[in-house]
């Protein structure tokens, strides 16, 4: 049997094809979703007012990983390495790997 993973980026408000992520942070929660082209101009004409007059600052410094979510990350990577699905060693896991895992275990 073979498994073929593909993945695509969908808009999250209508499914259709998105052509980007965009992300933005409010009263200090990052948030990222996919849109398309006419979504991401309809985000940034209702922000542009308020950034007119905002001040731009950096955003706070990361917060360090738990060792949870470290041995479950490293468990997701052993898990689909014995399913045969090509997974790097380091770096982000797919969404589909952690679904398929998720799902798995249920």
């Amino acid at each position: 049997m073979a498994l073929k993973i593909t993945k695509s980026l969908v808009d999250d408000i209508d499914e259709s094809p998105a052509t980007g992520t965009v992300t933005f942070a409010l009263n200090g929660v990052n948030y990222s979703i996919d849109l398309n082209e006419v979504h991401q101009a309809e985000l940034e004409a209702a922000f542009q007012p308020y950034i007119a007059h905002a001040t731009r600052v950096s955003g706070r410094r990361a917060v360090k990983k738990s060792s949870e979510s470290s041995s479950k990350t490293a468990e997701i990577r052993e898990w689909a390495a014995s399913e045969g699905l090509k997974i790097a060693d380091r770096g982000r896991i797919p969404a589909e790997i952690i679904q398929a895992y998720e799902k798995a275990h249920s």
